[in-house]
Order: structure tokens, then sequence, then C-alpha cells
């Protein structure tokens, strides 16, 4: 009869011990969804930022190709007024 109770009480025991790891395996998987979805939207984030940089990347190809012409137009400007000074003494 003791030995009955004493194997009850330890079925109950580890029947308690059983749920207390299935709360902790379940909390467990639980933050690794929540982490999964932040890495998820940690990549969405670097993902818009690469296209922003991609984006500013090319407006400064841009910028730097109508500086380049700006300074050839201003060669070539420079070259007729010399050119113009040249005539003038002629």
């Amino acid at each position: 009869m003791e030995n009955e109770r004493q194997q009850a009480e330890r079925n109950r025991q580890s029947g308690q011990q059983n749920q207390q790891a299935s709360e902790r395996e379940r909390q467990g998987g639980q933050r690794n969804e929540q982490s999964g979805q932040a890495n998820q939207q940690t990549g969405q984030r670097n993902q818009q930022s690469g296209q922003e940089n991609h984006q500013t990347g090319q407006r400064n190809q841009q910028a730097s190709e109508r500086d380049r012409q700006g300074g050839q137009q201003n060669e070539q400007a420079s070259e007729k007024n010399r050119q113009a000074g040249l005539d003038e003494r002629q």
C-alpha cells in the first residue's frame, strides 16, 4: 500500500516535471519565432537600405557626370576666349 502511494507520488511529480519541461519548450519556441520575425524585419530594413544606397550611388554618378560635362564646357569656353584674345592681338 505504501509502495503504491510512493509510486503515485513519484508519477505525479514526474508528470509535473514533464509539464514544466513542456512549458519551457513552448516558451523557447515562442522566443525563437519572435527572434525569427525580428531577423526577417532586420533583413527587410537592410534590403531597403541597400536599395536606397544604390539609388544614392546612381545619383552621385549622375552628378559626377554633370560635373565632368560642366568642366568640359568650361574648358571649351576658356579655349574660345583664349583664341579670341589671340585674334584681337593680331
